[in-house]
């Protein structure tokens, strides 16, 4: 599976959306451990730079270099997790459904220690970037939203696990806490894709991970489509340096660690 956390770095702020797999062996996901941390530093980022995380949501593989050695990775960081996702993945009852331990490892710490914020609803992140309420794939799943002088991206977190949901938005995933609110988000945020021609991030594509989403003319029987950016980026536009994928809008730069 492919597991990718960005980097988004303003003017003034370099924001981290979610962690991914922590360096401990993951029993949940073939005993794999993430190189984020690698990654960051591949991409002339280091920890200390780091103003904000952003948790998406509270699943193992968003959330697992929150932490290293007890420590906060990201010593100068405000972390961010929805209210929802904070309670909900504090419950015995998720917990038990998971084979391996980790919240206690990887969020209850921060709020002891002061770095955590937790939030309800919309919020503005920066003056470019919005978390946006995307329940049905945990309880407080998030998105978020970036604007830079009338260009428009969007993290999509989980409300995809898979290229195949583009065209068949019914199809859920059995991680899906709520798979009726999940299909009604994942539907409503493809409007929104395809009506404000964003570019999309996500988390579990193959990477990249970014693109571009539009429905054909059901007419050509061809359904909906997506482009990845490798295309679209480094061909059409050169708006991204294609070697190491990274899309530059006018004040503000994305680019997947992974």
């Amino acid at each position: 599976m492919h597991i990718a956390c960005y980097v988004l770095r303003t003017n003034k702020r370099t924001v981290l959306v979610d962690t991914g797999v922590g360096p401990a062996p993951a029993p949940f996901f073939g005993d794999m451990r993430g190189d984020l941390i690698h990654g960051l530093s591949l991409a002339d980022v280091k920890p200390e730079s780091v103003d904000t995380v952003f948790m998406t949501h509270g699943h193992p593989d968003h959330v697992g270099w929150n932490l290293f050695d007890g420590k906060p990775s990201f010593p100068d960081a405000r972390y961010i997790l929805s209210e929802a996702d904070w309670s909900a993945f504090h419950d015995p009852a998720v917990q038990a459904a998971f084979p391996f331990q980790y919240v206690d490892q990887t969020l209850t710490p921060l709020k002891a220690l002061g770095m955590l914020d937790q939030i309800d609803g919309e919020t503005a992140l920066s003056d470019e970037i919005t978390a946006i309420p995307a329940p049905g794939h945990t309880p407080g799943h998030m998105v978020v939203s970036i604007s830079s002088r009338g260009q428009r991206a969007m993290i999509l977190g989980d409300v995809l696990m898979h290229p195949a949901q583009f065209a068949e938005p019914d199809w859920g995933s059995i991680f899906d806490m709520d798979p009726d609110q999940a299909t009604a988000t994942r539907k409503k945020l493809l409007g929104r894709l395809e009506m404000e021609a964003m570019t999309a991030a996500q988390c579990h594509l193959p990477h990249p991970g970014f693109g571009g989403w539009w429905c054909a003319p059901r007419a050509a029987a061809t359904g909906s489509r997506w482009s990845a950016t490798r295309g679209l980026y480094s061909q059409r536009r050169r708006r991204a340096v294609a070697s190491r994928m990274t899309i530059r809008l006018p004040s503000l730069l994305i680019r997947p660690i992974d």
